[in-house]
């Protein structure tokens, strides 16, 4: 590759391999090691650092952000690549991961590493840009539909993962999404369902909605997600925060704590809000 960098090369075409002369460079040696000065020298001489190959369909950035190599993190983003950029999917493709179509940032937020969470956002990476999914049409279509669906907060409550959500809090994350209308939550109803009662409160301080809408589809408030998996001490701080206990919010918590066998937590709700219940 050296030799033609001396010659009239192209660096940007996809080469018969079907990565990018660019991909080989930073994560195709056979030791696993990253040829940074070549990588340079390929960018020196016009190389797109967002072209994707046929069969490495992530970006570089994404490349790196998955495989939590800061190095080529740093490097690639001091060479201009696009903070936000995610793959294209191939339409002819029958098995395809949706890592394609998630961001840097929430490449790095699924790979649990923070230090190239941290250096994305200081670059700008969008803090709130929704990862997108690929979801077939109905009737056995083969293309798909893409759709937005969860902000990076979302992804890291939805994936347990406290240390980013604090990282992105700092880097003032909207706690008020709301919930992707198929199967969502807001990031205080993915704390609520899961019981992390620290986490929420400093959701509520950082003015997280304790009432907000449940997603149209499969949804629960933050109320019912905690009455159905259990969480009285969730329960106890939404009630606290003033969740709703009126209309029918308060009778599907009320099921589905039942529903799920949390009898004590279900007499603990039909008790505070008994004046609602008896109505």
């Amino acid at each position: 590759m050296k030799l033609l960098l001396n010659k009239n090369f192209d660096p940007n075409p996809w080469p018969k391999s079907d990565r990018t002369a660019l991909q080989l460079a930073l994560f195709a040696n056979k030791h696993g090691q990253t040829s940074i000065g070549l990588a340079n020298n390929l960018l020196g001489k016009g190389a797109d650092p967002d072209l994707v190959g046929r069969k490495d369909p992530l970006t570089p950035l994404q490349q790196a952000a998955r495989q939590g190599n800061l190095e080529v993190v740093y490097f690639l983003l001091e060479h201009h690549a696009n903070v936000n950029k995610h793959g294209e999917p191939d339409p002819s493709a029958t098995h395809q991961s949706d890592d394609i179509l998630l961001t840097p940032l929430q490449l790095a937020i699924k790979g649990r590493h923070p230090p190239i969470i941290e250096t994305l956002l200081k670059y700008k990476a969008g803090v709130d840009l929704r990862a997108k999914r690929t979801n077939a049409l109905p009737g056995g279509h083969e293309q798909a539909i893409i759709d937005p669906f969860l902000t990076p907060l979302q992804l890291a409550v939805s994936s347990s993962y406290p240390e980013c959500v604090e990282i992105l809090l700092r880097y003032n994350a909207d706690v008020n999404s709301p919930a992707h209308p198929q199967s969502g939550a807001t990031v205080l109803q993915y704390a609520a369902m899961k019981g992390y009662v620290g986490l929420a409160e400093i959701l509520l301080e950082k003015g997280a909605r304790v009432n907000a809408a449940a997603a149209e589809h499969d949804g629960r408030t933050a109320l019912e997600g905690a009455a159905e998996y259990g969480r009285l001490d969730m329960v106890q701080l939404l009630l606290n925060a003033g969740a709703r206990v009126d209309g029918p919010d308060l009778k599907r918590a009320l099921e589905r704590a039942e529903k799920n066998g949390h009898l004590a937590l279900k007499e603990y709700l039909e008790e505070k809000c008994a004046g609602v219940v008896d109505r």
